[in-house]
């Protein structure tokens, strides 16, 4: 199979099988970029059920465009073939990492699963049921994403299904007791499959493991989940509260929607990192227990009075036809208006990130704006947008093609520098749609494109590419690195000395601007996403795992500063010596104060995937998930 050709996808590799088909490593021709392809397995493909079942998979996933969800971008029948190609995620399943790994730590775990809880939630909202979320069902990709796949046997609440009454959908490790029984599956089957994998993720095993399918079932039907704190000494006690939640026999006990779980970890992954709350605060959880509580005891207490009142019109009304007296009754009935919210200082935060409306919905990779308040961002399958008014107002402008664009940088008399695939180089003058094609020395993808303080302009890409040019562009050297891993960000303290970061823990030294680059150590194994130079022989660099290091010598030396975050890191950036910003791809920010010595954590949620970000005068810009377009104030 590998090497053959179906309709427009080259199949590349294997990279796995499941029950319904084979996984391949496919090169879009079209488009020109790779994607998974899952072919439909021969035996099955003459099942008129499997056929339809597949068919539905495809259908269904291609309705849902969340950054926490895998994309489908098209169906495939062509020479007897079924397949449905969807985006190719550079990663691994949950399942691999417990696997590999064991378990995971705390905050990582909630990280995790709160991107699950994110995409599972919207699903929800678009009237769709999973109904086999587990670990093999979710993928990590290399820049710590968590998507979900295998919608095969998703559902839409308002459709017709396939499946018989009586037919038990999902893996029984994570099935609810109502599927068990063969009910209909319902939103809280999905929070009690995400509700075992947590579990699993934390134990590394899930909590009805037994020998028989029968024992497993009635682990899941009858027995309460074993507590997480029995095995795991340290583990916060409110980890118990939530998964016992989640996992409550009954489906009304359970987390009533994705967002309401997401709240509760939200509060959970706040103490994780920054220590107990005061006393006396509690959670959405326990806020929302408390509400629930007043109302049983106000609805006992409507019912109880609605009864005296029966007995009491009963009473009188006996009164009345007996004629026995007058009854002049004067009735005055007093409201509750009384209500609650959930008011914890504690866990709601001032939200710093403001939207620019962009009318697109499309994923954005890169923005930058000049100081005439002109502005560029692209995004997906070579999409530009463009404003002339600071944000207000944004067009689209058509892509001159060669692929994706996936970096846009503002360079002083040539415009808005534009890189994509296989090297391809632009500028664009969006006053004068004015596209140009620029001579590139790489042939590798573009992965982004910076500028430093010593007026050097970068850009860096896969396969090791670093290329440096020191007047504006016009012409640019090749540098030697040595490596093919991808170069994700390049900084310069001086001329001469500079720092590049990328894959599986690349760091890279130069001392002759840029030509020639050396290992400079190994301070990691995880990807390095970005590296700024601070001033006075300081350099700063952040990466996958919440990983931060600061040099205070030119980068001959690091030090690793633990902030307690696994999320990952993908900006570091200075308006001043001393003011710094680290920004995670999902929102979360760390500012500093001494030059990045120390760091300090301010919650907040972006509400969409980073991408990519920019630093302006005043701002910080941010590319992100879904056409937005994101910044915050330094």
């Amino acid at each position: 199979m590998v090497g053959a050709i179906i309709g427009n996808y080259k199949i590349i590799s294997k990279l796995g099988e499941g029950g319904m088909g084979v996984v391949y490593k496919a090169l879009d021709l079209k488009l020109e970029r790779f994607c998974a392809l899952k072919i439909l397995n021969a035996q099955t493909a003459q099942s008129a059920q499997f056929i339809e079942r597949f068919k539905r998979e495809a259908r269904n996933q291609a309705k849902l465009n969340h950054p926490n969800i895998i994309p489908v971008y098209g169906f495939v029948d062509e020479q007897g073939y079924l397949g449905i190609a969807m985006e190719f995620v550079e990663g691994e399943t949950l399942e691999h990492v417990i696997d590999r790994r064991g378990s995971l730590p705390v905050a990582e775990s909630l990280d995790i699963l709160q991107q699950i809880l994110r995409g599972v939630g919207y699903a929800h909202q678009q009237g769709f049921i999973h109904r086999d979320i587990k670990p093999s069902n979710v993928m990590i990709g290399a820049n710590g994403v968590a998507k979900i796949m295998d919608f095969g046997i998703s559902k839409s609440i308002y459709e017709k299904g396939i499946t018989k009454t009586g037919t038990k959908i999902g893996t029984l490790l994570y099935m609810s007791p109502e599927q068990i029984n063969a009910e209909e599956p319902t939103r809280q089957s999905d929070i009690y499959a995400i509700g075992i994998t947590l579990y699993e993720m934390l134990l590394g095993i899930t909590p009805f493991e037994s020998g028989t399918e029968y024992e497993i079932m009635q682990g899941h039907l009858k027995k309460p989940a074993p507590k997480l704190s029995a095995s795991l000494p340290g583990i916060p006690p409110f980890i118990d509260k939530i998964i016992a939640r989640a996992l409550e026999k009954e489906p009304s006990r359970r987390f009533a929607s994705c967002e309401e779980f997401n709240e509760e970890i939200g509060y959970a992954l706040n103490i994780v990192r920054q220590g107990p709350v005061a006393a006396g605060s509690r959670s959405p959880m326990e806020e929302m227990d408390v509400i629930r509580k007043k109302r049983s005891v106000k609805f006992g207490i409507y019912t109880f009075l609605a009864f005296i009142a029966i007995i009491g019109i009963v009473y009188l009304f006996y009164y009345l036809i007996s004629g026995l007296r007058d009854i002049k009754v004067n009735d005055k009935t007093k409201s509750d208006t009384t209500f609650s919210s959930r008011t914890n200082p504690n866990y709601q935060a001032n939200n710093p990130f403001e939207t620019i409306n962009t009318g697109v919905s499309f994923n954005l990779q890169s923005v930058d704006f000049n100081e005439a308040g002109a502005g560029v961002a692209v995004g997906d399958s070579g999409k530009i947008i463009y404003t002339l008014d600071n944000g207000t107002t944004w067009s689209e402008q058509e892509p001159p093609g060669g692929g994706n664009f996936n970096a846009v940088k503002y360079v002083q008399d040539l415009g808005f520098m534009l890189g994509g695939d296989r090297g391809n180089l632009f500028a664009f003058v969006p006053q004068d749609s004015i596209m140009k094609k620029l001579t590139s020395p790489g042939t590798d993808d573009i992965v982004r494109i910076e500028s430093s303080q010593t007026g050097k302009l970068t850009i860096t890409g896969t396969k090791g590419m670093i290329l440096v040019s020191d007047d504006n562009g016009k012409t640019w050297t090749k540098g030697e690195t040595g490596v093919e891993t991808v170069i994700y960000s390049v900084d310069f303290a001086n001329k001469d000395v500079g720092i590049a970061v990328g894959d599986n823990g690349t760091l890279l030294r130069t001392e002759d601007g840029g030509k020639k680059w050396s290992l400079s150590g190994s301070i990691t194994d995880t990807y390095l996403k970005d590296v700024k130079f601070v001033g006075d022989g300081a350099f700063m660099i952040v990466g996958g795992g919440g990983q931060i290091f600061r040099s205070t010598d030119n980068g001959e030396s690091w030090r690793k500063i633990d902030v307690n975050i696994t999320a990952p890191l993908i900006s570091v950036t200075f308006n001043t010596p001393m003011n710094g910003v680290i920004l995670s791809n999902s929102g979360d920010i760390f500012r500093s104060e001494d030059g990045g010595a120390t760091w300090k954590y301010q919650q907040a949620i972006a509400n969409s995937l980073i991408n990519s970000v920019t630093p302006g005068k005043a701002r910080l810009y941010m590319a992100a998930s879904g056409g937005a377009l994101l910044y915050i104030n330094y």
